[in-house]
């Protein structure tokens, strides 16, 4: 284990703060133990030195240790993201936080996918789906399964540095840096269970059906969004309302961002969407088939 209250150690890790870590190579499926001593309440920095690759784009923690009041973040952020700063409240950052599960970018939480908080046991993730020239495309992950996107700006990728940040010990991780991480994990929008949603919403393998679960009046929308976008081997998608209440309107089918296009605050998300409303005659179930050619 190295304990350190300075900034940069070697070539490997940037650091700051309270956090004890082990300092040593790292070699495929090796566990590197990160830890925050207790009472410490200031933002706490560890950033890998090494940037994401499409070959190695993935990196995740598992949590063993928390507060009430900790807050954990991991995300990707360049060297010069100050030490006391979370990855996504930086300018061409991204980072997922646990205390509120909320997914930033360059400040901005706004987007069509929320993010889930998540506590002791859980496994939590960021992944590269697109390396691009002047933004890329990250996926946030919990317990192995997508819960938001998020666009990362700027295309020097030789900046994408795993970053995590923490907050109020004591904490204790399980850490995979990305040279450590075994396999890309892979979804596909064919497996509905890839599928973003919010936790309100589940998946029923029986029927093939998306339904609302929650136990209050479903006010405001759900979203729920393929793990990929289209593009040209992917053209067309289908939704099929096998059931509704009466009197209420249809869904939304909807090309979108994974988030708003520039960093803010000078942009917030457009909302535009295609929207087919039933019929308000009290009729179910209604079958709709609706669908999308991109050219």
């Amino acid at each position: 284990m190295f304990l350190t209250n300075g900034h940069t150690y070697g070539s490997k890790f940037r650091c700051a703060g309270d956090i004890i870590f082990d300092d040593v190579d790292i070699s495929p499926g090796q566990i590197c133990n990160v830890q925050l001593k207790p009472f410490s309440e200031t933002c706490n920095f560890l950033q890998y030195q090494k940037p994401l690759t499409p070959e190695k784009p993935y990196f995740f923690a598992q949590i063993r240790t928390l507060t009430h009041n900790s807050k954990i973040t991991l995300g990707i952020a360049g060297p010069d993201i100050a030490s006391d700063s979370h990855p996504g409240n930086w300018l061409n950052s991204v980072g997922y936080h646990s205390d509120t599960g909320r997914c930033y970018t360059s400040h901005q939480c706004v987007a069509n996918t929320e993010g889930e908080k998540f506590g002791i046991g859980d496994v939590f993730g960021v992944l590269v789906t697109y390396f691009g020239e002047k933004k890329s495309t990250v996926i946030f992950l919990k317990n192995g399964s997508p819960v938001a996107t998020r666009f990362l700006f700027g295309g020097d990728h030789s900046r994408y540095l795993p970053t995590i940040s923490l907050e109020n010990g004591p904490i204790d991780l399980g850490l995979m840096w990305p040279e450590a991480a075994m396999g890309v994990p892979q979804y596909s929008e064919k497996n509905m269970l890839h599928w973003i949603r919010p936790l309100s919403v589940k998946y029923d393998v029986m029927t093939n059906m998306f339904v609302y679960a929650g136990e209050e009046k479903l006010s405001g929308e759900l979203i729920i969004q393929s793990p990929h976008p289209l593009a040209g081997d992917i053209q067309h998608f289908e939704v099929i309302i096998q059931e509704m209440v009466p009197n209420c309107p249809g869904p939304s089918v909807s090309l979108a961002t994974c988030s708003p296009m520039i960093p803010s605050p000078s942009s917030t998300l457009a909302q535009d969407y295609l929207r087919f409303d039933l019929d308000s005659n009290g009729k179910s179930p209604v079958d709709i088939n609706t669908f999308m050619n991109v050219k």
